[in-house]
C-alpha cells in the first residue's frame, strides 16, 4: 500500500499523531469540505481558508467578523499544538 494513504490503517512506521491522522483524511477525503456550515468549520480549524474562501464561507453561512476571527484563532491554536505520539499524554 506503499504512497496510498487509508485513514484507518498505520503509516509512516506506526506513528499515531491525531493530528495528522486528521489532516490527511480531510486532505484526501472526496468532500467537498466547503459544502456545509459543520464541514467549513472543521476545515478550518485543522486546515485553514485563505482569505477569499473565508469571505465567500463567511458570506454563505452568515458568519460575522467575530466568527471568522474565532476560527482563524482556533487554526493557530491547533497548528501550534506539538505533535501527539503515543509517548505524549500517556
Amino acid at each position: 500500500m506503499s504512497g496510498v494513504f487509508l485513514n484507518d490503517q498505520p503509516y509512516r512506521d506506526g506513528e499515531e499523531d491525531p493530528h495528522e491522522s486528521l489532516r490527511t483524511a480531510l486532505a484526501f477525503s472526496v468532500d467537498d469540505w466547503g459544502a456545509t456550515r459543520a464541514m467549513a468549520w472543521v476545515w478550518g480549524i485543522v486546515e485553514g481558508w485563505d482569505d477569499e474562501a473565508m469571505a465567500e464561507l463567511a458570506a454563505e453561512f452568515r458568519w460575522d467578523a467575530a466568527t471568522t476571527a474565532r476560527l482563524n484563532r482556533l487554526h493557530e491554536r491547533f497548528a501550534a499544538l506539538p505533535p501527539q505520539t503515543p509517548e505524549v499524554g500517556r
